[in-house]
């Protein structure tokens, strides 16, 4: 209820609370991801990751609940997370616009109430919180989406599921969970959503005029603070967080300095792009956003140290 209130006074050109907070919690998922590259880090710096995590991927802490379950014969863990987390925006949804239409109802018998005003509006209401809880919550919906493809060959032409390698791929139960639940969730979720939202701000940043104060309310949690006609750009900051999950989960399989060197080669390219486009507004929003991209790329970049064999611990340290 509180994140409502942040598009609409952010609309008002005089404050850009709601463009930093949504580079704060990029910054956050970003690391989070990167993090996840395993690069053999010190215990100490995992301590560090782990309590950024908590912030970057509360979705991911919602959901770990593995020791509560048991996977004997009955629904492995794995599969139970991509269940929920697919069906987590849906739900998400019922919750919001159950407690919007009460507060709604509440409002009409306000002296104070005018329906003329967007921010009264229950509607308006519903879709500004489902974009800003999909915001936080898409990075693991993509994650465990996508980490359903993801098989590791053990010979013999046998390959198992990487993130449960109890589990066999491209058969039985795997199958039916990647065909019924993982593929139509990657198309939703990574295709369609993502594709909607850069048609619609793509339109507007065409055709200031027609961007009416309605829209503003639904939809400025994903363009304000950026230029006219760089409205769409958080879309390519959802691509880029995309991209690192699906290194992070492909590469994993090939080598960790492999992996590590196509990550920083694309965190390279994202800073190179945001250093050309400056999209914001703000030049102390630029440097913000510059400045996340290359700690993401300064973590990888020494990650890349602890990846050899010849290090001792106490080199390490």
């Amino acid at each position: 209820l509180a994140a409502y209130a942040s598009p609409f006074t952010s609309t008002t050109e005089k404050t850009y609370f709601n463009t930093y907070l949504r580079i704060l919690t990029n910054y956050l998922q970003l690391v989070a991801i990167t993090s996840s590259i395993d690069m053999h880090w010190p215990s100490e710096i995992v301590a560090i990751f782990t309590t950024q995590d908590y912030l970057g991927s509360i979705s991911e802490q919602l959901f770990s609940y593995g020791c509560f379950l048991q996977s004997d014969g009955g629904l492995e863990v794995i599969f139970s997370r991509l269940l929920l987390l697919n069906l987590l925006p849906f739900v998400l949804f019922l919750i919001s616009a159950t407690v919007w239409t009460f507060i709604d109802y509440r409002n009409r018998t306000s002296s104070y109430y005018n329906s003329s005003n967007p921010q009264y509006s229950s509607k308006t209401a519903v879709i500004c919180t489902q974009i800003i809880l999909f915001f936080m919550f898409h990075p693991a919906i993509v994650r465990v989406n996508l980490s359903m493809f993801s098989c590791r060959d053990i010979g013999q032409g046998d390959s198992y599921l990487n993130p449960d390698m109890s589990v066999p791929c491209w058969q039985g139960k795997h199958l039916t969970w990647l065909l019924c639940v993982a593929v139509p969730g990657v198309v939703l979720w990574v295709v369609v959503a993502p594709v909607f939202a850069f048609y619609k701000l793509r339109q507007y940043s065409r055709r200031e005029e027609e961007m009416t104060p309605q829209f503003k309310a639904r939809y400025g949690f994903l363009f304000h603070g950026f230029k006219q006609q760089c409205l769409y750009w958080e879309m390519w900051i959802l691509l880029r967080k995309v991209s690192i999950i699906c290194i992070s989960v492909y590469m994993v399989t090939i080598s960790r300095p492999v992996q590590g060197l196509v990550a920083i080669a694309f965190l390279m390219f994202s800073y190179h792009l945001q250093e050309v486009s400056q999209p914001y507004v703000n030049s102390r929003l630029n440097k913000l956003e510059t400045s996340s991209i290359f700690v993401a790329l300064v973590t990888l970049y020494c990650g890349m140290c602890f990846v050899s064999d010849d290090l001792t611990s106490a080199s390490r340290t």
